[in-house]
């Protein structure tokens, strides 16, 4: 007997793999799988002959691995043998691994199934979680040389290729929109759905909490200046770091060092999604201080309908975050993050209309009504170029 229900394939790192959008990807294929869709996942990670995912709902096929190209010729080969008649590609600019190289390979797999789907008839989308001209790339150790900048644009282009393009935020759209004259659909980030045990309330919160993978992106500098500066007025205070190394970067943790010896510092490491709800309750506010843009903040989403104010550096993502209605302070510099906090502190008016607001974002984008948009997305017509025709 055959399957009735829609088939899509989506090529992504995947748990139990972490980072490299693997939450991402876990998240909207539950979302998808409980509305109905046949969801196989091409992942890093999983059973290695395929197998269901902890959801219950989804096929988890192993057939890729970070910083091997060979391994990508796999994934070809599983595309076209499923023969799904929907693939999705989950990316951000460094995916596939720790080197230009591979990361260009990778881009070079996704324009081989563009192509490929366009012989055997499926359709190809792009989910880009960022765009190299929207990143510092000088943070990660990408010099802007001539080679670099070809190289980025060529893999962007490539990624382009694809039938249908869908970006996490309204300025990519924007930006892929004016650069490539490529139609662009937005579908926001999805936000995770919980609420602390005691409502929310801010008696008895005594911490600060930074969460997220370890990279050089993350201003551990700021941040421990910042809260040397609270603790000054608020002996009380704790910091609670929830955070391990991005897979790129497994040298990141030794930006820890900032906070050696300081008093009161929590470095509680990797923390499970169902552990974060305990721990929120005792937070006053979520600090982020970036370096640089890195795309739609995935920890932002994490946590926002629990209720939890956001304290983050002023940058297109979260200044799109804001309008949209999230309950942030958009800071500058350490200073008005001293600031902000420190208000959130004694102002308990100001604490409470951050904390509905930060629920009200969350909630209005829930995993479900994310899947939705996709599928919206995938059901329609593919993308055109402003001149209304398909792209060759």
């Amino acid at each position: 007997m055959t399957d009735s229900r829609p088939h899509l394939l989506i090529f992504s790192a995947y748990p139990p793999n972490r980072g490299r959008l693997s939450e991402y990807a876990f998240q909207l294929s539950k979302a998808l799988a409980s509305m109905g869709v046949r969801v196989i996942v091409l992942s890093d990670a999983g059973p290695k002959e395929g197998g269901r995912d902890d959801c219950g709902a989804v096929e988890v096929v192993e057939c890729w691995k970070p910083d091997n190209p060979l391994s990508l010729l796999r994934a070809l080969l599983h595309i076209m043998r499923r023969r799904a008649p929907v693939v999705l590609f989950n990316l951000h600019f460094a995916v596939f691994g720790r080197s230009r190289v591979t990361n260009f390979l990778g881009f070079l797999t996704v324009l081989g199934a563009a192509l490929l789907g366009r012989l055997l008839h499926f359709r190809t989308l792009v989910l880009l979680h960022n765009l190299p001209e929207a990143v510092k790339t000088d943070y990660f150790d990408l010099k802007p040389s001539l080679s670099n900048r070809v190289g980025l644009l060529l893999a962007e282009a490539m990624a382009l290729r694809c039938d249908s393009v869908v970006v996490t935020t309204k300025l990519y759209k924007k930006m892929i929109e004016h650069r490539f004259h490529r139609q662009a659909n937005f579908v926001p980030h999805g936000a995770w759905a919980w609420m602390p045990e005691d409502g929310v309330q801010i008696s008895k919160r005594d911490s600060l909490l930074f969460l997220g993978y370890m990279s050089p992106a993350k201003d551990m500098a700021t941040l421990s200046r910042v809260y040397r500066d609270l603790k000054v007025k608020h002996p009380w205070l704790k910091l609670k770091l929830i955070t391990s190394p991005h897979p790129n970067f497994p040298d990141s943790m030794k930006q820890l060092k900032e906070f050696s010896g300081m008093e009161g510092v929590e470095h509680l490491g990797y923390k499970r999604e169902e552990e974060l709800p305990r721990i929120l309750r005792s937070c006053v506010a979520l600090v982020l201080p970036y370096a640089t843009s890195t795309g739609s903040s995935g920890v932002l989403h994490l946590v926002s309908a629990s209720g939890l104010p956001a304290v983050v550096s002023d940058l297109a993502e979260f200044r799109e975050s804001l309008y949209d209605g999230a309950g942030i302070v958009l800071c500058r510099d350490g200073e008005e993050m001293v600031q902000a906090i420190d208000r959130l502190i004694t102002d308990e008016g100001f604490w409470l209309n951050l904390s509905r607001r930060s629920r009200a974002f969350g909630d209005e984008r829930s995993w479900q009504r994310v899947a939705s948009e996709l599928l919206k997305v995938i059901q329609g017509p593919p993308s055109t170029d402003q001149a209304g025709t398909r792209p060759n």
